[in-house]
């Protein structure tokens, strides 16, 4: 049963699906902000140094320049207002000649990105892939390989509806 959104008498979204149970995901964007989480997102964006974004701000400046702003990005992260910069386009060298585009996200985008592939990543793991993979099977009679083929297939017969 897919989980649906109650307002609560606070004004958020209530900690329910639709069977009355609490959503085990409810709590993920919580987490994602966790100041534990963010402490060691930024270790991670500050290791990776990188170029600084669209707005120019580098690694160096990131700290001194949102520290005013914190509170307002953390409740626009919150109130699911927030909205991303967008992505400086460069073009780097290929090896064999040429070039490609890269984008390079801002460092408060870099920041969010890692604090939410931090919370996501363990849950979505091969680990738990393999339970996937596992389920398929005994539900279709197929390896996986063979069920997305024969997926892939069937989209490929059917170009017009868009897929």
């Amino acid at each position: 049963m897919c989980s649906y959104a109650v307002t609560n008498p606070t004004g958020g979204a209530a900690n329910v699906r639709g069977t009355g149970q609490p959503d085990p995901n409810a709590r993920l964007l919580e987490e994602v902000l966790s100041m534990d989480n963010l402490t060691s997102a930024w270790k991670q964006v500050r290791a990776n140094k990188g170029a600084p974004g669209i707005d120019g701000v580098t690694i160096d400046e990131f700290p001194d320049r949102t520290r005013d702003h914190w509170k307002e990005i953390l409740q626009s992260l919150l109130d699911g207002t927030y909205h991303p910069n967008p992505v400086k386009r460069v073009e780097i060298p290929k090896a064999s000649g040429g070039t490609r585009p890269l984008g390079i996200p801002s460092v408060l985008d870099r920041l969010i990105q890692q604090a939410i592939a931090q919370v996501l990543n363990p849950i979505w793991s091969e680990k738990s892939f393999a339970k996937f993979k596992d389920r398929l099977r005994e539900l279709t009679g197929r390896s996986w390989f063979v069920s997305m083929e024969h997926r892939y297939k069937k989209l490929a017969e059917h170009p017009s509806r868009g897929y």
